[in-house]
């Protein structure tokens, strides 16, 4: 009966469902060729061998992995949240509720890990290609140890979606499950404050995180060593700027320049919101990248590490892109109220759709020049000093920028179906 009801469940939710599995998708493609990679050289040993390269990328990967699975599967399982609290209502234990949650899951990976498998197995030979260029002989494989590897990776992230739906299912109620900006994580909490008796001078207020943000950028060039400790001092200005400035910033810039636009004015509102939202996302995304790049620099002259760390970051520039899409989606999700009291104060459907653009474009827009900021700063420095090829540059600055392009269609396509929901329940009220 629980079974057949999360099918039809899942039958029903097709659109969610496909973002769910196409990052589990992609996750798989990454696990099937980091290890193909990697276990092609018998010299190199990941799991065990703690003094190469290839083993601080593993466990970098595992760590981005699991944030990147615990955003996608927020965004499902959170979705399902009406229908959780229907069930609990009609007399299901949290025993069912769970199963309820662990069937999708499960039928989603099952059919998600042959077709990673697949474009795994696809990529290969652009892979050899291009490690053909770089060294003579040494030919990828998805030979029996890199299958073994990543079924034991495959496995893991398995324990961990189901661990999440199971704690999901345990600590929150009905009355929590009905409203979608309850199970939402609040603003409160996820802020991090300091003890008031901590007195903060004006000036430090005022320029010290725009300081910490453009400064490092100027140590890129001056030494290597330490671009991935600026870059982390520069993600700890992104915050600051985040958190403190931008919403009093945005505020300012409202009350004095978009009191006529009212349409402006509901999607900058809106963007304000979501900057701080995501603000977590947009600091691992630049994080994760730049100590990638900087691994890669440090790889050039070993080819089967720098091979394996490019296409690291490759996969991992879009899988934190979707991440960062699972998490906006989440947003967005609550919003329906919001887009019904617009369209009770007059809005078309096209305002709403103008507004909608308006806002994802400001929010991949602020994110985009953000992580190009960093990203393509760090590149740049690198291939000056001859770190890295300028082919291999351009192709990883291409990559952020279709990643996020990517990220940016199916967060409007999330986002006009909403709209089109709340329409229709204004129709049928």
């Amino acid at each position: 009966m629980i079974f057949r009801d999360a099918m039809h469940s899942l039958k029903k939710d097709r659109t969610k469902a496909f973002f769910y599995w196409l990052i589990l998708v992609l996750t798989t493609v990454f696990i099937c060729m980091f290890f193909s990679i990697s276990t092609s050289d018998p010299s190199v040993d990941p799991l065990h061998n703690s003094d190469n390269k290839i083993t601080l990328v593993t466990a970098l990967v595992l760590v981005l992995c699991s944030i990147d699975i615990l955003f996608a599967n927020e965004y499902y399982v959170k979705l399902k949240s009406k229908e959780l609290a229907v069930r609990l209502l009609c007399g299901a234990r949290f025993t069912q509720t769970s199963a309820f949650l662990l069937y999708q899951t499960v039928m989603l990976l099952l059919l998600a890990i042959p077709c990673g498998i697949l474009l795994a197995c696809l990529f290969l030979p652009l892979a050899n290609q291009f490690m053909l260029a770089q060294t003579d002989g040494f030919v990828i494989t998805m030979n029996g140890q890199a299958i073994l590897q990543s079924a034991v990776v495959i496995l893991f992230v398995v324990f961990w979606i189901v661990l999440l739906n199971f704690s999901f299912a345990y600590r929150n109620s009905v009355g929590v499950l009905m409203n979608p900006n309850t199970v939402t994580m609040s603003e409160t909490s996820a802020s991090v404050g300091l003890p008031s008796v901590i007195r903060i001078p004006a000036w430090i207020k005022r320029d010290f995180w725009l300081l910490l943000f453009f400064v490092p950028a100027a140590v890129f060039y001056i030494e290597q060593e330490y671009i991935p400790l600026a870059a982390f001092v520069g993600a700890a200005g992104i915050y600051g700027i985040l958190t403190l400035k931008m919403k009093p910033a945005l505020i300012s810039w409202i009350r004095h320049r978009e009191t006529d636009h009212p349409l402006r004015l509901a999607s900058i509102g809106m963007f304000r919101k979501d900057l701080y939202i995501l603000r977590f996302n947009i600091i691992l995304f630049i994080v994760s990248a730049t100590v990638l790049a900087a691994l890669l620099a440090a790889s050039m002259d070993q080819p089967i590490a720098m091979m394996t760390v490019f296409v690291s970051f490759l996969l991992m520039t879009f899988l934190q892109a979707m991440a960062l899409m699972f998490r906006f989606g989440s947003e967005i999700s609550t919003r329906q109220t919001d887009y019904r009291i617009l369209r009770y104060n007059g809005c078309t459907s096209r305002d709403c759709r103008k507004i909608m653009n308006q806002e994802v474009a400001m929010v991949y827009g602020a994110v985009l020049l953000t992580a190009l900021f960093y990203i393509s700063n760090v590149l740049i420095s690198y291939t000056i000093h001859g770190s890295l090829h300028l082919t291999m540059t351009l192709l990883m600055i291409l990559t952020v920028l279709l990643a996020l392009l990517f990220g940016s269609v199916l967060n409007k396509i999330m986002y006009r179906r909403l709209i089109q929901d709340s329409l229709m329940i204004q129709k049928n009220d």
